[in-house]
């Protein structure tokens, strides 16, 4: 009879211990979820507001925690009630293995079927690029209170108009990459499977001069 009683007592004792580890876990999902739901769109809001002076909007946001990953539907930056940027689908992965040192990593920050109005220096996408190539200062460094560093980011099924003087730029099936590299510059590989021009007020149809496609890669050196 001590001995079954014994054993019932370890039982019990490990059922307790399962249930208490079981709760913890879940909220550690629950905290670590809320954390990277909100620095999500708190950083994609601050990133796009310090380099364009524009708002970035979503239609509706979730986070799943196998894999950790976030979701945008119909992410877009907002420009004074226009959309010069504007993607059917934003995913976000991300590792949290120093998240106990004020670290998330944004292991690849991934947008899908987008449309760019401009792609020159002056435009939304362009500043908001450089902005994302630029090493955190140290006084706003001290200021966050959880850091999400970025590794990767992928822009792929683009259509964009650049207009010129004479004429206007048009692109289709272009992809965007900026990848950390192991000294902690950025790479930025842009590809356009096809590239046109038509001139000033003719239509697509009746005046477009295809140029083929294009394919460089430069290196932004970090400071």
């Amino acid at each position: 009879m001590r001995s079954s009683s014994k054993a019932h007592r370890r039982t019990l004792r490990f059922v307790k211990l399962s249930l208490i580890a079981g709760i913890a876990l879940g909220l550690c999902i629950i905290v670590a979820k809320s954390i990277i739901k909100y620095h999500l769109v708190e950083m994609l809001n601050e990133m796009v507001e310090r380099s364009t002076r524009c708002t970035f909007k979503a239609k509706r946001s979730m986070v799943s925690f196998i894999p950790l990953k976030a979701v945008a539907i119909n992410p877009q930056i907002r420009c004074k009630g226009n959309s010069p940027v504007k993607f059917k689908k934003l995913t976000a992965h991300f590792n949290i293995k120093d998240i106990t040192k004020g670290i998330v990593y944004l292991s690849e920050l991934r947008l899908d079927h987008g449309h760019l109005k401009g792609i020159g220096p002056s435009s939304v996408i362009y500043k908001f690029i450089d902005f994302l190539a630029e090493p955190i200062s140290p006084e706003r460094r001290d200021k966050v209170k959880i850091r999400i560093k970025m590794k990767r980011l992928l822009a792929t099924d683009i259509t964009f108009r650049e207009p010129l003087k004479k004429y206007t730029l048009l692109g289709k099936g272009a992809k965007i990459t900026v990848a950390r590299d192991n000294n902690g510059n950025f790479v930025l590989s842009p590809y356009i499977s096809s590239l046109s021009i038509i001139p000033s007020g003719k239509s697509i149809s009746t005046a477009s001069y295809p140029l083929g496609n294009l394919n460089s890669s430069i290196t932004l050196y970090e400071n």
